[in-house]
């Protein structure tokens, strides 16, 4: 989603978005002062900025958003709304649940086959049709695949799950969890 002075003018914004059917994985911005906001309790924030626009992206990435692309999507935004580049884009991933703690099965995996011929290189056996998932280093190759060199992904590395002492964690806390809230913003 495009959050431009249209949308951004309307009366109830940004409460609007959360009062409609659509969901709002992904929405860029180049207004400066609207803080595009991102809800996580394990899925994975990340963040996109074009320092020549400039623009900015907020993804929330859990693994059907991941499979279907949606960093692909939300860089074909930033290029149609601002003209982005991506080879001059940084991006920044924030604590999500790590492939050292995210277990899935197959109808996670199937899909995930299905979308990404190298589907493979993000997850290890974990038994029979068991597997761990790693968010991260799949969006990363989504992201280098888009362009995005690597020297401009900047990811913290940190498992949601094993540090439940610093943040929430849906797989390790449930049933009773808050969820953390990222933001990214340009500045006037």
């Amino acid at each position: 989603m495009v959050v431009d002075e249209a949308l951004a003018g309307r009366e109830r914004f940004p409460r609007l978005l959360l009062d409609g059917d659509d969901a709002y994985d992904a929405m860029v911005t180049d207004i400066p002062d609207i803080s595009l906001a991102i809800s996580t309790a394990d899925c994975l924030p990340i963040f996109l900025v074009d320092p020549q626009r400039p623009a900015v992206g907020a993804v929330h990435a859990g693994w059907r958003s991941s499979v279907q692309g949606i960093v692909e999507h939300i860089l074909r935004q930033m290029q149609d709304a601002y003209g982005t580049n991506p080879t001059e884009c940084y991006v920044a991933i924030g604590p999500g649940i790590r492939g050292c703690c995210y277990e899935v099965d197959e109808p996670v995996v199937t899909p995930l086959r299905r979308a990404w011929s190298q589907w493979e290189a993000c997850v290890k056996p974990a038994g029979q049709e068991r597997w761990m998932l790693d968010l991260a280093r799949l969006n990363t190759a989504i992201l280098h695949g888009q362009g995005i060199r690597e020297d401009r992904i900047f990811d913290t590395g940190l498992c949601t799950a094993c540090r439940s002492d610093l943040f929430y964690s849906y797989r390790a806390e449930k049933p009773k969890t808050g969820r953390m809230i990222s933001l990214i913003a340009l500045k006037q």
